[in-house]
């Protein structure tokens, strides 16, 4: 696991509860990472960090044993009129990030 960088939690996006647990998506800064929020302990931590299939993550969802993460969202192919072409989009890449 990693500190989290001096930005905090900067750029949160896509969070999921679990008890006094949360893990969000952390995206808008760089390195895109994968962040657990210890509610009861008052700190965070990054979980996944600097992983090069991180396109531009987005949603994350609780599964068995980790933690499922949308990570390549298509905002960077988003025109200023909010347009994009979908043929430059890829296939939808869900990864899985194992908890301990």
């Amino acid at each position: 696991r990693t500190a989290l960088a001096p930005e905090g939690l900067l750029g949160v996006d896509g969070l999921v509860a679990d008890g006094d647990t949360l893990y969000g998506v952390q995206n808008g800064l760089s390195p895109f990472r994968i962040v657990r929020i210890d509610l009861a302990e008052h700190r965070a931590e990054a979980v996944l960090a600097n992983e090069p299939r991180l396109g531009e993550p987005t949603h994350v969802a609780l599964a068995p044993g980790g933690l499922l993460v949308l990570a390549n969202a298509v905002w960077p192919l988003l025109g200023p009129d909010g347009a994009f072409d979908p043929a430059e989009a890829s296939a939808p890449l869900v990864l899985f990030v194992p908890l301990d």
